[in-house]
């Protein structure tokens, strides 16, 4: 190639690239926060010198040819973000930014794609091991003691809803005081190793009859009983 068909080709460039930068000025949303999401994909996924490029470009993520040099094609794509509260997600990790791939997600709803997040099963809803831990009113720390001895999801429910033994002189018995003051008994019976709710009740000898009802019911003659 001649030097003045290098110049041609040179300036071609130039102007093709003067446009695509203008587009991405003239489109009146430079400075959104779509337009720095956008800007801040393209960082970590083609510029080594960015501090997220190791877990990005370093190993195979990118920003499809389309959207790369076109933020119209990615506004176009992706609409205004949904909320403060939402950033671009990728549906499958291993996949690149296009738009099959991509969508507006809060961090919650991000949570479940990470490689690293644990989902678990609360009552046949999917949790994180931090939203398990929560409905349990414990710690993911507690909650990751019993899964590496072994239990399962079921079995830390039962663990974390076992009632806390206390004053009672009947069997399946627990006293109760509400934040008003109002006490009540409540009664739970195990089975099967787990504990099931019965019923709250005003007085101990009506939540007794209650517990030895329900335990007749399914221990039969084996039953432990308040009353004979």
């Amino acid at each position: 190639m001649d030097f003045h068909r290098k110049t041609e080709v040179w300036y071609l460039i130039v102007v093709v690239n003067y446009f695509k930068v203008m587009s991405n000025i003239l489109h009146g949303k430079t400075g959104t926060s779509e337009f720095n999401i956008w800007r801040s994909m393209k960082g970590r996924c083609h510029n080594p010198k960015n501090p997220a490029y190791h877990f990005y470009g370093g190993r195979g993520i990118f920003v499809c040819d389309e959207w790369r040099d076109d933020f119209n094609a990615f506004f176009r794509d992706m609409g205004l973000r949904p909320s403060i509260n939402h950033s671009i997600e990728r549906i499958k990790n291993n996949l690149g930014y296009c738009k099959s791939n991509c969508c507006w997600a809060t961090r919650e709803e991000q949570n479940f794609n990470r490689r690293s997040t644990i989902v678990m099963d609360f009552d046949g809803i999917k949790l994180t091991q931090a939203e398990f831990a929560k409905k349990l009113n414990c710690t993911p720390s507690a909650i990751d003691y019993h899964r590496k001895r072994g239990k399962s999801d079921a079995d830390i429910v039962a663990h974390f809803r076992k009632p806390k033994l206390h004053s009672s002189k009947y069997i399946g018995v627990y006293k109760k005081v509400c934040k008003s003051g109002y006490v009540c008994y409540t009664v739970h019976i195990r089975s099967n190793k787990k504990f099931t709710y019965i019923g709250c009740y005003k007085n101990e000898e009506d939540a007794a009859l209650a517990y030895d009802k329900v335990a007749k019911e399914l221990f039969g003659v084996n039953a432990k009983l308040n009353f004979k």
